[in-house]
């Protein structure tokens, strides 16, 4: 009788080991589905990225400058912006532009009664915006404000008077920002509605 329970605990152990033999084997096999699966997704997301990054396309100046404003500067230019490095590659036809912040909407009322609507691109030396403008922007704001509600629609009206008034502010952006370093370059307007 000794014999047959051994026999029987024997074949017990037998299967338990069988079984969990082949419990290991699943798991290894999930293991590695789940490895395999994992891997795959980051290769699909990376892919994408660098398709995605790949596709993305130059900025030209017409998106961010109207054409009369190109038109003003006397003859039409390809231009584009794209990373730090560009200058070099500049074509003969083409200029750089450095780093462009758009101000808000101004609506000042004028010396003479009428009121001006304007907006205002500033465009930098470089290709940053440097830190220190961000940081006096508020006081920018209002010396423009200033400036712009010192004038009359007469004086604004002329092409003359837009170029003073583009100076104007773009000196008083340079001494605020250093006047030694000039960091602002050009003054630009894409909005500028004048009523008497």
């Amino acid at each position: 009788m000794a014999n047959l329970e051994d026999d029987e605990r024997l074949e017990n152990e037998k299967e338990a080991s069988k079984k969990s033999s082949s419990g290991s084997k699943t798991m290894i096999y999930i293991v590695i589905a789940l490895g395999v699966g994992f891997i795959s997704a980051l290769l699909i997301a990376l892919i994408c990225a660098l398709t995605i990054i790949s596709k993305q396309e130059d900025v030209t100046v017409n998106e961010i400058v109207p054409d009369f404003i190109q038109a003003s500067k006397g003859r039409q230019k390809k231009v584009r912006i794209k990373g730090n490095n560009d200058q070099d590659e500049l074509d003969e036809n083409e200029i750089s532009y450095g780093a462009f912040f758009p101000m808000d909407n101004f609506v000042v009322n004028l010396v003479d009664g009428g009121f001006l609507k304007i907006q205002i691109f500033v465009e930098f030396k470089t290709r940053d915006i440097p830190a220190n403008f961000l940081a006096k922007i508020v006081p920018a704001k209002d010396s423009i404000i200033d400036i712009l509600s010192g004038r009359k629609a007469s004086e604004l009206k002329t092409v003359d008077g837009k170029d003073i008034l583009k100076s104007d502010i773009k000196d008083l952006l340079n001494t605020l920002l250093g006047k030694e370093r000039k960091l602002v370059r050009d003054v630009y307007f894409t909005t500028y509605l004048i009523k008497d």
